[in-house]
Order: structure tokens, then sequence, then C-alpha cells
């Protein structure tokens, strides 16, 4: 740590949370990307990169979807009818 400044406890507890959360998405990303990328030009680098992006971007979304709706199912069979 550079600052010499005090650093509240909370405040470095919220970064410690942050951390762990950014670092463990960075994870979960390098473990679907494919081990090379076979690419000619640096364009190609690059919409290769993008593409795989969206495609993760559009794989969470159906999960976060599946769990959401798998959820609302729950919920609905513990309602008890009046």
């Amino acid at each position: 740590m550079n600052s010499k400044r005090a650093i509240p406890l909370w405040e470095t507890y919220r970064h410690q949370l942050e951390r762990k959360y950014i670092e463990t998405t960075g994870s979960l990303l390098m473990q679907r990307f494919p081990k090379a990328i076979y690419a000619v030009t640096a364009a190609g680098f690059e919409l290769k990169i993008v593409l795989f992006l969206l495609a993760y971007s559009v794989h969470c979304l159906a999960g976060l979807q599946i769990r959401l709706q798998y959820t609302a199912a729950i919920w609905a069979s513990t309602r008890q009818a009046p």
C-alpha cells in the first residue's frame, strides 16, 4: 500500500469482496476460453475475441433465465391457495 492515510475497515472489506468477485469472474471466463485462437490478422483476432465474449454473455443470460424460471416455479408451488 503506497498511501499513508488510514483506510476504514469497512472499505477494506468491501475492496476484498470486489476483488474476489472480479478474480472469480475472470477465472470462470478463462476456463471457457479455447487453448489457442488462430487468426491471420489482428482484426480477425479481435473479431474472434468479441464473438467469444458475446457468446459467453448469451450463455450467462440463458443460465440466469433458467434459474429465474426455476425459482418462480418453486415459489408458485410453495404458495398455498386461499
